[in-house]
């Protein structure tokens, strides 16, 4: 199973097979499965691939790791979230259509958008992590398929230190821009830094005890590191 190939047009019938197909890919042992599995699922937590082998794996199990990929709570939240989809969900539809152009790159549309709903800019997302928009920019601690950069951001009065729950809760925009290898790779790292800096982020983070600093090392952005440095970190 690829378990990359998730998308945000996810629905019942699609999910129902991937489950199935998780349960198949666990029985075979398919390395990238069992980390998703270790990543996604409490009771695999932190197991060797041959420990989680060694336990059972039932079709409620690769259902929860489904909809932990989508960064859903569980398999019936999902049934609620692919049911909001389905109905249109205002609420919904808007802020996973504002997340698309986003990482599109799409300002028009991103634009066109806020004129008619200014109130997406302080809007979060109904998954787990609850992000703003402003850290789809980082592409870091959102889902996989949003895991992208655009060369552009619009910049509309967003809350510059908004945090969201991804790794242990206080990750602001800031910390996932200088952590996170895709607007590196799309180098646009230090631009979006500085303009986060400009418009007021907190350069130490939000958390006390926390370094962005040292937050940038660790993920392998030195460049960042040394960026905000220059501007004054810890």
């Amino acid at each position: 199973m690829a378990v990359q190939a998730l998308s945000p047009r996810v629905n019942l019938e699609q999910s129902r097979k991937q489950a199935k197909e998780l349960v198949r890919a666990f029985k075979a042992g398919e390395p990238k499965v069992l980390d998703a599995i270790r990543w996604n699922h409490p009771r695999f937590r932190g197991l060797s691939d041959a420990e989680i082998q060694k336990r059972k794996f039932a079709l409620a199990d690769a259902q929860l790791v489904i909809a932990r990929l989508h960064y859903i709570e569980s398999w019936p939240k999902l049934l609620r979230y692919i049911d909001a989809l389905e109905r249109k969900d205002p609420r919904v539809m808007r802020f996973e259509a504002a997340a698309d152009a986003i990482i599109a790159g799409d300002a028009q549309k991103l634009s066109a958008m806020l004129r008619e709903h200014p109130e997406l800019v302080h809007e979060r997302s109904t998954r787990a992590h609850h992000a703003p928009l402003l850290h789809y920019i980082a592409a870091n601690g959102v889902e996989n398929y949003r895991q992208v950069t655009p060369k552009n951001v619009l910049d509309a009065g967003a809350e510059v230190d908004a945090s969201t729950e991804v790794y242990g809760g206080g990750s602001t925009a800031l910390n996932l821009t200088a952590t996170s290898a895709h607007p590196r790779a799309a180098g646009v790292q230090i631009p979006l830094i500085d303009l986060l800096l400009d418009r007021g982020a907190a350069i130490d983070g939000v958390k006390p005890g926390d370094s962005t600093v040292a937050s940038a090392l660790a993920n392998n952005c030195p460049e960042a590191a040394v960026a905000l440095v220059d501007r004054g970190a810890r």
